[in-house]
């Protein structure tokens, strides 16, 4: 059975921090919890345009991931869907006004308190550690959901 990684989404993309949670399943067995973030940017810092005017936010769902080792920008990342279109939450501007954005990955975050994200999930720079418990072309399940409210 392959590592499953469930977050829970609980913050919004206005939000500047990392607000959701992050569990890592390995044959049912919690080897990682934290924090990440769901979501883009609250803003273009080039424009100050909103993020919805410029980015995308993946909508909640179950989708695959792996594991790449050295990506030119991210470094050491995790690939969701193989790069192939995910679902959003609202048009997306790079894709033509469509509901979906392609080539999201699980990345370290720019700081603390800049998520650096354009649609990708990200991790805390202090908690980069996260993707030592993956393997280099390792592939899983990814399951993205809302908090109860």
């Amino acid at each position: 059975m392959s590592k499953i990684i469930d977050i829970i989404r609980r913050g919004t993309p206005e939000d500047s921090a990392y607000a959701d949670s992050i569990v890592v399943l390995d044959n049912g067995n919690e080897i990682y919890s934290g924090l990440c973030s769901s979501h883009c940017n609250p803003y273009q810092p080039r424009t100050n345009k909103l993020w919805y005017a410029v980015y995308a936010e993946i909508a909640e769902g179950t989708f695959g991931w792996q594991c790449i080792a050295k990506h030119q920008k991210f470094g050491r990342c995790l690939l969701i869907n193989g790069g192939s279109a995910i679902p959003t939450t609202n048009p997306n501007v790079n894709h033509n006004g469509k509901y979906y954005a392609a080539e999201i990955f699980i990345h370290t975050g720019d700081s603390e308190t800049w998520r650096g994200s354009r649609g990708c999930i990200t991790i805390p720079p202090s908690k980069k550690a996260f993707f030592n418990i993956f393997a280099d072309g390792e592939t899983g399940k990814l399951i993205l959901r809302k908090a109860a409210v």
